[in-house]
């Protein structure tokens, strides 16, 4: 379940035009990505990414505000 949260919030940053923009430096090997996704919870596990790039889900994740997610 956890991994397919990040998915779902890591899809969401190709899926949905977010403004935020994240530039990889050669030689940086850690990002704070937090602030850069939305998140979606899950609690069927069963919703596919066909279903979740439809336009009726869009408005249901959910903005992060944490610099580093947890997925507990």
């Amino acid at each position: 379940m956890v991994v397919r949260a990040f998915i779902f919030g890591f899809w969401t940053l190709f899926c949905f035009e977010l403004a935020a923009t994240v530039v990889i430096h050669e030689g940086k090997d850690f990002y704070e990505l937090g602030l850069h996704m939305e998140t979606l919870k899950d609690s069927s596990g069963k919703l596919t990414i066909d279903e979740l790039s439809g336009s009726e889900w869009k408005n249901k994740f959910k903005k992060s505000k944490e610099k580093i997610l947890n997925f507990e």
